[in-house]
């Protein structure tokens, strides 16, 4: 029963997340979900962080790499 309830707050977690992505129409190059880390590579940064606050992902790193955003969401419990 565990596993069942952690995989479906996954679903629903990243259905969040997407959520929120394409409330921004946000294009995204790449995306991961890695345990409670959503990471999500784009060309453009987007103001959408106090959405994602909203479903309690918190922001944990940025990185700009050849014009690249590499974000880090973290899944606050």
């Amino acid at each position: 029963m565990q596993k069942f309830y952690a995989n479906t707050l996954c679903y629903k977690d990243f259905y969040d997340f997407l959520k929120v992505l394409n409330s921004h129409q946000a294009h995204i190059e790449a995306l991961h979900v890695k345990n409670n880390d959503f990471i999500i590579e784009l060309k453009n940064d987007y103001e959408f962080y106090e959405d994602f606050k909203k479903h309690h992902f918190v922001l944990k790193n940025k990185e700009v790499n050849n014009g690249k955003i590499t974000l880090v969401f973290e899944k606050s419990l």
